[in-house]
């Protein structure tokens, strides 16, 4: 057996069949990636067909793995620990790695983020007191539960009645979201979605916000409790929140995203990381955060989601640290360079000029790719 198995369970909050998923592009290529972050005797479960390849070259395949805090011992590494993929890991004869499920749990949980923000007093003073969270026995009585979205919403200033939105506590990318008016709290897709939001650990209220930049922060738990900070990268975002790539900037081997924010959401992030480290977490984590427009100012919220796993954000620093100290691309691009992550190519146009580094390919044809570009 490898020394290291990796279990790509995918939507694992949401309980999803990641085996199904893996028939879909986008998640086999997202697991190929993820292997790419491993020394290349590291097996991937469910990765079986040809429909996604590597472009296997001494960039990318190596014996060590890019981090130094994961395991080199035989050890089953999923992408969100569970109880479920805890179990699955021990059948195939692998010890699970990382921090147990209950913790993970706890952690992942939206509401768990947004109580450290509120204690510590992080959220920007023109959202102050406007989340509600809801737990999900409270979502049981549909008609209780409006009156509370009702009575939340109109205690909020005008600015913020006219959109909002309920998020669930468990959940990634944005799926699952369901978006509000004050005209119309009586959601008419609520009731179809009562039983999954109540099995994702209820809903959290939030007023919609005018988004001007997304910044993600990764930070790698070791084994003793000791903080790294991985980098920071700027998250290109659909408007319902779901993921559409990274950009951010490398100088003298460090990420930034390039936000005016980046040195804010580290010190801020900082605090969460070593909270969860001290409670047992280990193993790489990713917070987000945003910027907003409000009544013609910027405001700064850092704090909106800890992923207590693995994240697309983990994966494209781990290729980066594989791509600047290769011999076999231009040495400006670890020194000082502009970059763009793709996980779809073919839906964005490559800027004009850019060194390109292909990462997968389908059928002949570019699946995922960086762009590297000298600033002006």
């Amino acid at each position: 057996m490898p020394s290291v198995v990796l279990l790509p369970n995918f939507c694992a909050e949401e309980d999803a069949n990641w085996r199904l998923l893996l028939s879909q592009p986008f998640y086999r290529r997202l697991a190929t990636m993820w292997r790419l972050l491993f020394g290349k005797e590291t097996l991937i479960k469910g990765l079986d067909g040809p429909s996604t390849h590597l472009l296997r070259s001494s960039l990318f395949c190596r014996d060590e793995h890019v981090f130094a805090g994961l395991p080199k011992i035989e050890s089953g590494i999923p992408w969100l620990m569970t109880e479920g993929a805890a179990e699955s890991l021990r059948k195939l004869g692998c010890q699970p790695w990382g921090t147990s499920p209950e913790l993970v749990n706890q952690f992942h949980d939206k509401a768990y983020i947004k109580r450290f923000a509120d204690n510590s007093a992080l959220d920007p003073s023109p959202i102050q007191n406007l989340f509600r969270i809801f737990d999900p026995q409270e979502l049981r009585d549909l008609s209780a539960f409006h009156q509370s979205l009702r009575d939340t919403i109109s205690s909020w200033p005008e600015t913020y009645q006219e959109r909002w939105t309920l998020k669930p506590r468990f959940g990634s990318s944005g799926r699952g979201r369901l978006p509000g008016t004050f005209l119309r709290v009586e959601l008419p897709a609520l009731p179809g979605a009562q039983s999954r939001l109540i099995d994702r650990g209820g809903v959290i209220l939030e007023p919609f916000l005018d988004r001007t930049v997304d910044v993600s922060s990764q930070f790698f738990v070791h084994s003793k409790g000791e903080v790294e900070v991985l980098g920071t990268l700027a998250q290109v975002l659909s408007t319902s929140g779901s993921y559409d790539g990274h950009t951010g900037r490398i100088v003298d081997g460090q990420f930034h995203a390039g936000s005016e924010f980046d040195t804010r959401h580290i010190d801020d992030s900082l605090k969460l990381v070593h909270e969860v480290a001290e409670k047992g977490f280990r193993g790489p984590c990713g917070i987000d955060g945003f910027a907003f427009r409000v009544n013609e100012g910027i405001h700064f919220r850092s704090l909106v989601e800890l992923n207590a796993r693995f994240t697309v954000g983990t994966i494209v620093i781990g290729l980066l640290r594989r791509i600047i100290h290769s011999d076999s691309v231009p040495r400006w691009i670890g020194q000082n360079s502009l970059f763009r992550f793709y996980l779809s190519p073919s839906e964005n146009p490559l800027p004009t000029g850019a060194f390109i580094v292909p990462i997968t390919q389908e059928e002949g044809r570019m699946t995922s790719c960086f762009t590297f570009l000298r600033p002006r």
